[in-house]
């Protein structure tokens, strides 16, 4: 038995995306690889506590803010506050994108789920120069967590040669272990079928313009010429408006679902015909593999590293159009491609996944 303290800033109830989905699943199967698990999350409040959730000893400590930008040096403050008078209880300390201040006694490893580079390049790439010059002042924050980090892993290749332009990670053991789905939640209810004449194509995640969402649009405004669509979109974000006004001028038939908590997101892919996922910056792409593992065919950008499913190079509506009207105009294909997601989803099965996460913190203990 391992002891371990995870650190992450979002863990549930408080959970929004991968952070906090890791070591939720960590947890769960952490009695099954042997790992005595203690968590330190952040929760929008300005008193600290102790808790049991689902059996697993949580420290709450203050996160304030809604970004970024407050929230990363509060809750590596308060973080450092808890940390230094409980590390000794530990054999390894691991943290998921968290920088530690403080002088630590025990292995730390770094996990990435981005980072503040990448997200300064993508921020370049679609000329958002305030959010560029924001994430490259916090790069600094990424280079004190990589620096004291004994080994690191990442959700794709791609993200090892971010790392790599923060700092020189020579000597330290640097792998590459994606994010996972849970194949019991998502999953399909039965046989997917793709007979209906009106076609649904989903998008689930941030409205946000590193997500490519108006690639998707112009996609579908050549798409609805020749097959009758229908755009589903689950999420919030600060483009929400910008894309409404879009689709109305447009013409597209689109309908804005709002958040969609977790658990009910498999009802939500299993109304889709079609998942897109048109990100222009994408670290991996949680959100296709829920889709692929409900068996709804999956089609993502070249921005995105998941493999096996069909991709369209990123930024082009024609090059989306054209994979659209092959998918769409074929039911044999969404079947096909259907089952193919559905097998690609398994081997990412959280299971397998925190399986290899464990072996990878046994190296180090």
């Amino acid at each position: 038995m391992i002891k371990v303290l995870g650190i992450s800033r979002e863990f549930p109830p408080y959970d929004k995306g991968g952070e906090g989905r890791v070591l939720e699943y960590l947890a769960k199967y952490s009695k099954k690889f042997e790992v005595d698990l203690t968590v330190v999350t952040g929760y929008p409040f300005l008193k600290s506590y102790k808790e049991s959730y689902n059996g697993i000893q949580v420290y709450r400590v203050p996160m304030i803010g809604n970004n970024f930008l407050t929230k990363i040096p509060t809750f590596a403050y308060f973080l450092w506050q808890i940390l230094k008078n409980i590390q000794d209880k530990f054999d390894l300390i691991y943290s998921i994108s968290v920088p530690i201040f403080g002088k630590l006694k025990k292995p730390l490893i770094a996990h990435f789920q981005n980072t503040r580079y990448g997200e300064y390049i993508a921020c370049r790439m679609i000329k958002k120069k305030i959010y560029a010059f924001l994430n490259k002042i916090y790069i600094p924050f990424n280079k004190i967590l990589l620096k004291k980090a004994d080994g690191v892993f990442v959700l794709s290749r791609n993200m090892i040669e971010e790392i790599k332009a923060i700092k020189d990670c020579e000597g330290k053991e640097v792998v590459v272990i994606p994010n996972g789905v849970d194949t019991e939640l998502f999953k399909p209810s039965g046989e997917r079928r793709f007979t209906s004449q009106e076609k649904k194509v989903l998008y689930v995640g941030r409205l946000d313009v590193r997500k490519g969402i108006s690639t998707l649009f112009y996609a579908l405004k050549e798409v609805t010429k020749r097959v009758k669509v229908k755009l589903l979109i689950a999420g919030e974000g600060r483009e929400k408006i910008r894309l409404t006004a879009l689709a109305k001028a447009l013409s597209l038939p689109v309908e804005f679902l709002g958040k969609i908590t977790y658990h009910d997101l498999p009802q939500i892919y299993e109304r889709a015909d079609l998942f897109v996922l048109p990100s222009l910056y994408e670290p991996f792409g949680m959100v296709a593999l829920e889709a692929m593992a409900c068996g709804t065919p999956t089609v993502v950008s070249t921005a995105c590293p998941i493999e096996g499913v069909p991709k369209f190079k990123k930024g082009s509506a024609k090059d989306l159009a054209d994979l659209l009207l092959s998918i769409l105009s074929s039911e044999e294909k969404l079947v096909k491609i259907s089952h193919q997601c559905r097998e690609i989803a398994k081997r990412y099965d959280w299971e397998n996944i925190i399986s290899k996460i464990v072996t990878f913190f046994r190296k180090f203990v």
